[in-house]
């Protein structure tokens, strides 16, 4: 279970809870999650509700790409990053407004282009399924 203020939030299993937040307060307790407001999402998703989307579910690709039918999109500019050993952690100006942070695992192809990034244009792509719709 998760409290808030005394209060439970959610009940589930770790993994339940971590995949499947039902709240902005719970999505951002447990794991790092990024947390867009509703007016920045409905852009995105055509619908007036917050969502959150774990950063390791976001691919980057170059500013062009398509997704699939069952994913959405998000375009934006690398302004910041930071290597972490295993991973290094992007965060990326959404051209909608707002910030997405996502994590790249540091593949050999990874790592020779990072410092190259800073600035780029990228498109940001998730499945739908992995977009958590989350009441207030």
């Amino acid at each position: 279970a998760v409290f808030n203020a005394g209060k439970i939030e959610q009940v589930g299993t770790p993994t339940e809870v971590y995949e499947h937040p039902k709240t902005k307060f719970v999505a951002g307790f447990v794991g790092t999650t990024n947390i867009l407001d509703a007016d920045v999402a409905q852009p995105i998703t055509g619908q007036g509700t917050p969502i959150a989307i774990r950063p390791e579910k976001i691919l980057m690709k170059a500013d062009d790409s398509t997704g699939s039918e069952g994913s959405y999109f998000a375009d934006g500019v690398i302004n910041e990053m930071a290597y972490l050993g295993v991973n290094t952690r992007y965060k990326i100006a959404l051209d909608s407004g707002g910030e997405i942070v996502l994590l790249r695992q540091n593949t050999v192809e990874a790592t020779e282009h990072t410092q190259q990034q800073l600035g780029q244009r990228v498109r940001l792509l998730w499945r739908k399924d992995h977009t958590l719709h989350l009441s207030s």
